[in-house]
């Protein structure tokens, strides 16, 4: 269970830095959004299962549905609709999406 869980969080660790697709980062040798804080995976282990913290998944509905690898709490939203869902999530809350 616990090298799940550390794939699982490997995994959405590789989408937060790269920003979802590994070719653009790694090609261009520059990250998507610069002014975006990234996280480790150790810092994201420290602060799963905190009060506030919201994990959003925003991967597309088919590679969604189709993944075994979920973080346990994880919010899955449209990527392609971020206006239906950005405001519903507190301001004060800390968001990672992945």
């Amino acid at each position: 269970m616990r090298g799940m869980i550390a794939s699982v969080v490997g995994l959405a660790l590789f989408f937060v830095v790269l920003g979802g697709t590994p070719a653009r980062g790694a090609v261009e040798g520059t990250l998507p959004y610069p002014d975006v804080p990234r996280m480790s995976q150790e810092g994201l282990k420290v602060i799963l299962g905190q009060p506030g913290l919201v994990l959003l998944d925003v991967r597309p509905e088919a590679q969604w549905r189709m993944s075994e690898m979920k973080l346990p709490g994880a919010i899955h939203e449209d990527p392609a609709n971020v206006e239906s869902w950005v405001h519903k999530y507190p301001k004060d809350a800390k968001i990672v999406i992945y």
